[in-house]
């Protein structure tokens, strides 16, 4: 019925070609959309589900906390300006990838390195180092105070010693 302002329709509404709606419109209830839907602005509302992929052709801003159950994937580089906090594990694939960090470093528990490390610039440990295999340093050591050796010292080259020199034991010289 059309009472000269409004269509009022009970009962279904077959449309075989397009339906232009001027200003709003406004459903009470479900709708379904058999093929593809095109927004050119934006879409506004309090849930959205989707149940396939969503392909976002520009940028996503999302306020608030994500929610992510399943894996997450990214194939461009990952800026956050806060803290990143993982619950689980960090796990970088061998000759895949770097970990470069510009900034500190902050390890609470253990730190296991399976492989070499290297380190460009200086090395400072606070409390006790155990190394349980050799040792090699290629260039000076300046030891500022004690050093205790367990086992034998073997010197290959020269030795030379600046203060007063104390053997307990016997002291064995053998020249060529």
């Amino acid at each position: 019925t059309f009472d000269g302002s409004q269509l009022k329709v009970i009962g279904r509404v077959n449309v075989s070609s397009n339906l232009n709606v001027g200003n709003k419109l406004f459903v009470k209830s479900s709708t379904r959309i058999d093929n593809q839907l095109s927004v050119k602005d934006k879409i506004t509302g309090s849930d959205l589900s989707l149940s396939g992929t969503v392909n976002v052709a520009k940028g996503l801003n999302v306020n608030g906390r994500s929610n992510i159950l399943g894996r997450l994937s990214v194939t461009g580089g990952v800026f956050t300006p806060g803290d990143l906090s993982v619950g689980g594990t960090i796990v970088i694939p061998r000759n895949q990838s770097n970990l470069i960090n510009t900034g500190s470093v902050n390890i609470d528990k253990t730190l296991n390195v399976s492989g070499k490390v290297n380190l460009s610039s200086q090395l400072s440990i606070t409390g006790k180092t155990f190394i349980n295999n050799d040792l090699s340093v290629l260039g000076h050591s300046n030891i500022e105070k004690s050093l205790n050796v367990g086992g034998s010292l073997n010197v290959k080259n020269n030795l030379r010693i600046d203060g007063n020199t104390n053997i307990l034991g016997n002291l064995s010289v053998n020249s060529k």
